[in-house]
């Protein structure tokens, strides 16, 4: 029983990478009221607990989704996260302004992009 117990802290600490709020909110530039349109990612489950967990694991994406996130797309009132793989220099034509009364901000990754 004890090697599983040891696994299991393992995984808990190793896989799963625990970021400051500063580390994350420092690492996007946010665009507020605008999306880009076309890239979400399925990522199982888009509901998240707040900001800071959505852009942690927009940075996590490639351990944890297997893709590169590039972007996120949070909305507030649904505490709701999209991951992209592209961001609005990617694509420009995609990345538009929300309706008014839409609340969701776009976050683009600055760390880590190469």
């Amino acid at each position: 029983m004890l090697p599983n117990c040891v696994a299991y802290f393992f995984w808990i600490f190793i896989v799963h990478h625990v970021y400051s709020a500063t580390d994350v909110l420092s690492c996007f530039e946010k665009t507020p009221d605008h999306a880009l349109i076309g890239y979400a990612q399925d990522t199982g489950n888009n509901q998240v607990g707040s900001l800071e967990e959505c852009l942690g694991q927009c940075l996590d994406a490639e351990k944890k989704f297997q893709f590169e996130c590039k972007s996120a797309l949070f909305y507030p009132d649904l505490k709701e996260c999209n991951l992209n793989t592209a961001t609005k220099v990617d694509d420009s034509f995609s990345f538009v302004e929300t309706a008014v009364g839409e609340k969701v901000d776009y976050y683009q990754k600055t760390c880590g992009v190469g």
